[in-house]
């Protein structure tokens, strides 16, 4: 099995690199294909010519899976993907070495969904400054829309009060949204990890989440990160804190591979 899955890494590893940069990655991934080399050097490579922006970063992440998943770090692996879909999301070829670790794991398979992002975002990011703000410019556009209404007779002004009001809010969703769909990419790195419904662990836990299981984080809170998981075929998404240690970002992952 492991074999085969090296196979079809190898096949769809993307390298959209200048040659230059390319040439050592590249070579160090065959070495450690042909059993001369580690993947771990293969992985520094491609840490490094993340460090350096020398390239596609969606890209660069899902070679660092490849890298790393083969290398036998599935947690890190995992953590690699979901950073290159945060950067390319749908990518097809992403979504399926993904879920290839996930099987391999006995995960569940994370349902892809862009309407929930619409419709939680506001309430994910309520207490952030860039969301009170977005809250009173819709508020204001508002009450400006309603003075319009009230203060003239003409169906024309009419008209265009409900067309500011319709664009204000779907500009304030559409920015909550981006924000939201934006938020940092994790992933579960302990074992007995339980989600919690506030940031101590006096709070009662929501549920157990098994190492590997994807989520984003939303707040940080002294060791404390919310965060909201993926919804998957059997589950829906959910929302807690958990410990900052329990939880392996991408930027720790990184420094680690240095």
């Amino acid at each position: 099995m492991k074999n085969i899955l090296k196979l079809i890494l190898f096949t769809i590893l993307i390298f959209p690199l200048p040659a230059a940069e390319l040439s050592t990655g590249e070579a160090l991934f065959r070495k450690a294909l042909a059993g001369e080399a580690d993947y771990s050097a293969a992985a520094s490579e491609f840490t490094h010519m993340i460090d350096q922006k020398t390239a596609d970063s969606g890209a660069l992440y899902y070679n660092l899976g490849n890298a790393l998943y083969l290398d036998g770090d599935h947690i890190a692996a995992l953590t690699a993907y979901s950073a290159a879909l945060n950067y390319r999301p749908g990518n097809s070829d992403y979504i399926a070495n993904r879920d290839l670790l996930l099987t391999e794991m006995e995960l569940p398979l994370p349902v892809p969904s862009g309407t929930e992002y619409i419709f939680h975002a506001p309430v994910m990011l309520l207490g952030s400054p860039g969301s009170l703000l977005l809250l009173t410019i819709m508020l204001m556009t508002a009450l400006f829309s309603a003075a319009l209404y009230l203060g003239t007779r003409s169906e024309i002004y009419r008209t265009g009060s409900f067309i500011i009001l319709f664009l204000a809010f779907t500009l304030s969703i559409s920015i909550f949204s981006w924000q939201y769909g934006r938020a940092d990419p994790a992933v579960v790195k302990n074992e007995n990890t339980v989600l919690r419904q506030g940031d101590s662990p006096l709070y009662a836990g929501v549920s157990d989440l098994p190492p590997g299981t994807e989520v984003r984080i939303i707040e940080e809170r002294e060791g404390w990160y919310r965060i909201k998981t993926m919804r998957t075929q059997n589950t829906q998404s959910t929302e807690g804190w958990l410990r900052s240690r329990d939880l392996m970002k991408i930027s720790e992952l990184l420094e680690t591979l240095k």
